[in-house]
């Protein structure tokens, strides 16, 4: 069979594409319950036997829609080939929030949809699998390369999760008098 596609394939996917792009839309304007396969085929200005041909309902659409805006997550989040894995970890971490930010709309439609539709719960939990993987697979690298009670690991000050300034003085409950943090006490 040829490798080129005909032209009834071609719009074909095209349609399918425009289905996909109106239904990013109206997922994002009116959130996953408010969004109706009507109002989907009306933004993509298609009959609404048309979307029956390519996706079988609401949450098939909605899957196809997230598959998309998750691969871009994953694209976005690779992270290049350095030998230091805190700094793979912090790239792909940044990718992902960036992403993350730039689709919030899904993401609200997301929650709303998990909790409505348990085949959306599942679609999100097998999208996000890759991503937790990837981040176990590093962490006991980052681990062994990150002292909490040490320096910080790239800036070589202090480190962000220790407190710098000693807490405030606080109130013996016994005596209500106030005692030094045992921070201060050294």
């Amino acid at each position: 069979m040829s490798d080129a596609l005909t032209k009834r394939q071609q719009r074909a996917a095209a349609t399918a594409e425009q289905l996909l792009g109106a239904a990013r839309e109206v997922f994002e304007d009116r959130g996953y319950v408010a969004t109706t396969v009507a109002a989907i085929t009306e933004a993509a200005n298609t009959a609404h036997g048309t979307f029956y041909l390519y996706f079988r309902n609401k949450d098939d659409v909605f899957g196809r829609v997230m598959a998309d805006v998750i691969g871009e997550m994953y694209r976005e989040a690779r992270a290049p080939s350095v030998g230091d894995p805190y700094e793979a970890l912090e790239v792909a971490t940044r990718g992902y929030l960036n992403v993350f930010q730039a689709n919030s709309g899904l993401w609200r439609c997301l929650i709303e949809g998990m909790h409505q539709s348990p085949a959306v719960e599942e679609l999100w939990l097998g999208l996000r699998r890759p991503f937790v993987d990837g981040v176990v697979r590093l962490r006991p690298f980052c681990a062994r390369r990150a002292d909490p009670t040490g320096p910080h690991p790239r800036r070589g000050g202090p480190h962000p999760h220790r407190p710098v300034v000693p807490r405030r003085p606080r109130e013996d409950r016994r005596s209500r008098r106030v005692t030094r943090s045992p921070i201060l006490r050294r």
